[in-house]
């Protein structure tokens, strides 16, 4: 619940859920459920514009699904991370964290990561003014696999990332 709370911009409900989370695991002996969990509130830091907190809290999340060579969370994490940087204005470290974050995702054939990774990375390219056809495949990648698992977010993420490239092209009613 703590995620879609974020999704929805509910900062206060989702620190709610991830406290009672964290509470619960350690009332249960889960401290490796109890720590991913406090990793996952890096995002709500980043969200509250505490970009030191979050980059600590993701990086032992990071650090964690690696050390348990758990290649979603760590795919994740690298993708949250890369939106830090990216905060922070270091838009070459958010691509390379990207470009990792996507190599695990196609590696372990996560659609809907994919999706998001490619989206992310195209919006960063596109800010370091990498050429459109590069930028222009992982546009198409995210908005053909956010639509066949309806990820209306990422979907309007890639038409949005999409739009200048278009217009760029002299392709204006696509655009």
């Amino acid at each position: 619940r703590a995620l879609l709370a974020l999704d929805v911009g509910d900062l206060d409900g989702a620190e709610r859920d991830f406290a009672a989370r964290i509470e619960l695991y350690e009332a249960i002996g889960s401290p490796v459920f109890a720590e991913t969990t406090r990793a996952y509130t890096g995002i709500l830091a980043r969200m509250r514009g505490e970009l030191a907190t979050a980059e600590a809290l993701l990086r032992k999340g990071l650090d964690q699904s690696r050390s348990l060579q758990n290649r979603r969370d760590e795919a994740f994490f690298l993708g949250e991370l890369a939106l830090v940087a990216a905060h922070q204005g270091d838009l070459r470290r958010a691509m390379r964290l990207q470009e990792d974050a996507l190599a695990i995702w196609r590696a372990i054939g996560n659609e809907p990561g994919i999706a998001a990774a490619s989206c992310q990375l195209a919006a960063t390219q596109l800010a370091l003014g990498t050429e459109g056809i590069v930028v222009n495949g992982l546009v198409q990648t995210a908005l053909e696999l956010a639509l066949r698992h309806r990820l209306a977010p990422v979907a309007l993420a890639a038409c949005l990332s999409l739009a200048p490239l278009l217009a760029d092209r002299g392709e204006l009613e696509a655009a």
